[in-house]
């Protein structure tokens, strides 16, 4: 009887060792699934991949900046980077990213608000740049 309580012991040890392992290899697995669903969530910043060039993404985002009335104070355009730099209706800092990818796709990247970002703000964004597009 003892035996068999060793025996358990053992068995859930070893079982939590090499789960604690897998926890590991489970959460990059839950963030490859996050990138591969479009959308990145990085240091306050959201990015995603849409399949236009840079000329139409940088038309599109300040048609979208319109819409949630952003002034625009900084643009820079380069043939494979454009940024954006302004302030919302609300007196936060936008900062937007667009980068060239291989086969006419741009990587759109969004920070709305401060230090942190604001997830949805900058969500509602990315939305609103979709429906611009059509997509």
């Amino acid at each position: 009887m003892i035996r068999r309580l060793y025996r358990a012991l053992a068995s859930l040890l070893v079982g939590l060792t090499l789960v604690g392992g897998c926890v590991e290899t489970a959460l990059v697995g839950v963030g490859a699934t996050g990138a591969l669903a479009g959308y990145k969530w990085m240091e306050g910043t959201l990015t995603r991949d849409y399949p236009r060039s840079l000329a139409e993404m940088d038309q599109a985002v300040q048609n979208t900046c319109k819409h949630f009335r952003i002034k625009i104070s900084e643009r820079r355009v380069t043939p494979t980077k454009a940024t954006i730099a302004g302030v919302d209706a609300n007196g936060e800092d936008v900062k937007i990213n667009m980068d060239a990818q291989p086969n006419n796709i741009t990587s759109v990247g969004v920070r709305m608000g401060g230090f942190m970002g604001n997830r949805e703000a900058s969500q509602m964004f990315h939305n609103q740049l979709a429906k611009e597009l059509g997509l």
